[in-house]
Parts: C-alpha cells; sequence; structure tokens
C-alpha cells in the first residue's frame, strides 16, 4: 500500500454490512447517503495531499491520532458526516494557515 493513500473504496466506513456492499456490488450503484459518504470520504485524503504537499505526508497526517480531533485520526473522526466536515474544515484551516 506505499503508493495509495488510505481511505480507497474497500475501506472506506460506510456503516453498511457486507451483504449489502455485496448486493450494492451487484446492482452496480450505491443509494445516495452511501454515494454522499464514498464521495465526501475519497475527497478528504484529495484535499490532504494538496494541503501537505504530497502523498506520504497526506498519509501521515490522515493516520495517526491528532490532538485536534481529540485523539482520533482524521480518518476515524471523519467516519460521520460532521466529523467529515470538521476535517474538511480543518484542512481549510491548515491550507490558508489559519491556527485556532
Amino acid at each position: 500500500m506505499p503508493d495509495q493513500l488510505p481511505g480507497s473504496t474497500s475501506n472506506l466506513p460506510l456503516h453498511t454490512s457486507p451483504l449489502t456492499l455485496s448486493r450494492r456490488r451487484e446492482r452496480g450503484r450505491f443509494n445516495r447517503d452511501e454515494s454522499e459518504c464514498l464521495l465526501r470520504l475519497a475527497l478528504i485524503p484529495l484535499r490532504a495531499v494538496d494541503v501537505f504537499d504530497g502523498r506520504e505526508n497526506a498519509r501521515k497526517w490522515l493516520t495517526e491520532p491528532a490532538r485536534t480531533v481529540g485523539g482520533e485520526t482524521p480518518l476515524q473522526f471523519a467516519d460521520t458526516k460532521p466529523g467529515a466536515r470538521e476535517i474538511e474544515r480543518l484542512l481549510i484551516r491548515l491550507a490558508l494557515v489559519v491556527y485556532s
């Protein structure tokens, strides 16, 4: 996994059982909530690559526990819609060098 960022679609936390994911795969699409979750969680690593100037720095930031999100990793914290929005806001602040 050296060239991959965390958050590939096979590892996204969709809160969906493997059986349901299998059915979605057979059907060829996710429902609206699942699609939104996939998109949200796929965009966070992409933004992190831009903010941290590279894949390795982004991977490190996304997968190491952070005080700013209560000791969770940013990816763990982004597991919910509000958490993902907070991580997105944090990445924007970091990109703009706004300290809070």
